[in-house]
């Protein structure tokens, strides 16, 4: 686990407010608030949005380690993450 310690330009976000899939389903927008209340948004590739699914309960994990050094907690995430599976088209 790395934590940031190097100033760079950061947005603080203080919640999640929006989300929508782009047109042609390749990409998705994250919608948030900063914490003055601007809204802010990234849109990111479906391929980054996968990466960020299956490291979210490492970084959940990672970030309650750092919160509480002398303490032992577990995350628990349920996630349903099988793959793509691929529908036929209805048969006239």
């Amino acid at each position: 686990m790395r934590i940031v310690t190097e100033q760079v330009a950061c947005i603080e976000g203080q919640r999640l407010t929006t989300w929508a899939v782009m047109p042609g389903g390749e990409r998705v927008s994250l919608g948030f608030a900063s914490e003055g209340g601007d809204t802010h948004r990234i849109v990111l590739p479906i391929e980054a949005l996968t990466g960020l699914l299956m490291t979210l309960p490492r970084m959940l994990q990672s970030a309650l380690d750092e919160r509480y050094p002398t303490e032992r907690y577990a995350s628990c995430i349920r996630l349903a993450i099988g793959g793509l599976k691929g529908r036929r088209p209805p048969t006239r």
